[in-house]
């Protein structure tokens, strides 16, 4: 009879070349799985870092002084919050004409000079007068700077919601170029960048910071813009209620508007009507825009500006639970 083996084979031991090898591919694929999820987080935290109009800077090295503009605009932030929330700043409502207004919301140096917060706060009209200020001197007569209203095809779609910038142009024969600065959003280029802008108008002067006024009227179902955080514009408005606007129908709201969308939604409303008062609230989506710690604080601003618009006050107080 034939004998069989046992049936066990001898397991081929790779070579240590070899072995080199498979050892050198696995790290050079665990290298590139890391830089995989590397690339995929900044992806993730740069649009994140896009809520903010400072995060989308541009500036076109073929501008003059292009340097000292990008010093001069870099610490600027569009926040008109930061000035909204300060204690002297109230609200005031006109029923005939139908207005509101916002006290103390603008301050100026005894140049009458607009101030911003920290030097650095403010809303598109306010940066555009401190950059014109600045830069004015470096242009000299050779160019003459404006201010022009625009639409901005991320977050000012609408006539009714028009975004403010300078318009500098070379008035020597020989060049006649135009250029465009956006301080809100940190933009300064040729006017051929800016396709996304419709032009509107255009004023050597600004008039609410040439008036000098401290207050600023709007009309109602107008908004005035607040902040602008996570891609969204977040704004101030005062509206009808019931579609009407007297002592007895008003409300006053807070709402957020994602970047290109026409539609926004209500982060805090307080509404009158007929003597009895009710609140609308998405607290969650306004902690996630204003963040956790600020948002009690912007709340009660704005609670306090809707109570004293009343001669006297409500006999049924509006519920005010903790954020």
């Amino acid at each position: 009879m034939k004998k069989h083996g046992s049936g066990t084979r001898k397991r081929k031991i790779p070579s240590p070349d070899l072995l080199r090898r498979i050892l050198l591919w696995k790290k050079v694929a665990l290298i590139l799985s890391a830089v995989s999820l590397f690339l995929t987080g900044m992806v993730i935290i740069t649009r994140r870092d896009l809520d903010t109009p400072a995060a989308r800077h541009r500036i076109s090295p073929e501008t003059p002084y292009a340097k000292k503009i990008h010093r001069l605009m870099a610490p600027l932030e569009y926040n008109g919050l930061a000035r909204l929330m300060q204690p002297d700043v109230s609200l005031s409502l006109s029923f005939r004409p139908p207005a509101w207004t916002l006290t103390n919301i603008h301050t100026f140096d005894q140049d009458g000079n607009v101030m911003l917060p920290e030097g650095k706060y403010g809303v598109c009209g306010e940066l555009a007068a401190y950059m014109h200020r600045h830069i004015a001197p470096l242009f000299g007569e050779q160019y003459k700077i404006e201010y022009v209203w625009v639409n901005e095809s991320g977050y000012f779609l609408s006539p009714e919601s028009s975004h403010v910038v300078l318009r500098i142009t070379d008035t020597s024969k020989s060049r006649r170029n135009v250029y465009i600065l956006d301080p809100s959003f940190h933009r300064y280029g040729p006017l051929s960048e800016f396709e996304d802008y419709r032009f509107l108008g255009s004023s050597r002067v600004l008039p609410q910071i040439a008036s000098r006024s401290p207050s600023q009227t709007f009309r109602v179902n107008t908004t005035t813009p607040l902040l602008i955080t996570r891609d969204t514009l977040v704004q101030l408005a005062v509206s009808t209620e019931q579609g009407k606007f007297d002592k007895d129908h008003f409300a006053i709201a807070l709402f957020a508007t994602r970047r290109h969308r026409y539609a926004g939604k209500n982060l805090l409303v307080f509404h009158y009507r007929k003597g009895r008062i009710a609140i609308e609230e998405n607290a969650e989506l306004a902690r996630a825009l204003f963040g956790r710690k600020k948002y009690p604080a912007i709340r009660e601003k704005i609670r306090r500006m809707f109570y004293r618009t009343f001669t006297t006050p409500p006999a049924s107080p509006a519920p005010n639970p903790a954020p």
